[in-house]
């Protein structure tokens, strides 16, 4: 059982608030806190803490804030990780969050769009022996194109998570087996507000299996010829800032331990609802006896 991970990191910077701001609006800041977090690093966290063999690229820059995310992931779990060094300043998010756990996120990208695909040419011999590989969409258009073309051809399990959607998909969705998106990008992507229709659309353009997440009413399952939806449990909500990124990593491992598609999303679900009861992005995920907890209470007869 082995993930590959290709995606950003960022150094994070939240501020706690009473309420999110309008425009022209300054506000005080209750708390800060920083972390390292980022889509690409954020999911192989929460692959990882399932106990699955996870492998991770990805770029910073040669800065404070690169530092500071090197000493923060010496604690997990990574069989590799392969930091590529950029020459422009580590990808940062400001991190706004009110008081019910709603939140507003700006992001820099100068790190994620300049890793090439020569950065991973060298990882290939072993991304072709990996059951599972995970993207998505802070890399740029090329790399991201480039990389599932090189990957089509492997016997590997595709994942993508396009989001933020800063270009067009229409040549990388066909080379993708499982697309996961939240409801404002399946729309956009799908070009439906109904999203049964978005994700129709999606599976038209060759993407195998189509999955929406729907927040606090947990997720929606598109196949071909078929959908169910996941109930999420009722939580109490501090902050959803990691929710989908402990969803997608936590749905890579489900599956890489041998649960079917519909056990895989129901526990991502609950685990992502486990995520938001704490504060922070990657600090917030599970621990590994949380997930395994999890796992037995949902599938008590399952022996994986």
């Amino acid at each position: 059982m082995s993930i590959y991970v290709i995606g950003n990191l960022t150094y994070d910077i939240s501020y706690q608030i009473e309420k999110l701001p309008v425009c022209g609006e300054t506000l005080l800041a209750n708390e800060r806190m920083v972390d390292a977090g980022g889509k690409g690093l954020n999911q192989a966290i929460a692959a990882s803490r399932w106990g699955s063999e996870v492998h991770f690229v990805g770029p910073i820059g040669e800065d404070s804030a690169g530092e500071a995310i090197k000493s923060r992931i010496k604690s997990e779990n990574f069989r590799n990780i392969e930091l590529i060094i950029k020459s422009v300043p580590t990808d940062e998010s400001i991190i706004l969050l009110d008081s019910v756990g709603s939140n507003m996120i700006v992001s820099t990208d100068a790190a994620a769009k300049a890793l090439v695909i020569a950065d991973i040419q060298r990882h290939l011999g072993l991304i072709k022996r990996t059951d599972t590989i995970l993207l998505q969409g802070n890399l740029s258009q090329q790399t991201t194109l480039e990389c599932l073309s090189k990957c089509k051809n492997f016997q590997s399990r595709t994942i993508l998570n396009p989001s933020p959607i800063g270009f067009k998909y229409d040549e990388i969705l066909p080379l993708v087996q499982i697309a996961v998106l939240n409801e404002v990008e399946a729309s956009q992507l799908g070009k439906s507000d109904d999203l049964d229709l978005a994700g129709k659309y999606l599976l038209e353009l060759g993407v195998e299996i189509v999955i929406i997440t729907l927040g606090p009413e947990g997720a929606l399952v598109i196949f071909e010829e078929s959908r169910f939806q996941c109930t999420a449990p009722k939580t109490n909500v501090v902050d959803t800032s990691g929710a989908g990124d402990a969803f997608m990593g936590s749905l890579a491992s489900a599956l890489d331990f041998g649960y079917s598609i519909e056990e895989s999303v129901k526990l991502a679900v609950n685990i992502a609802s486990l995520t938001v009861t704490k504060r922070g992005t990657s600090s917030a995920f599970p621990s590994h006896a949380e997930i395994k907890n999890v796992r037995k209470n949902l599938f008590p007869a399952k022996n994986i």
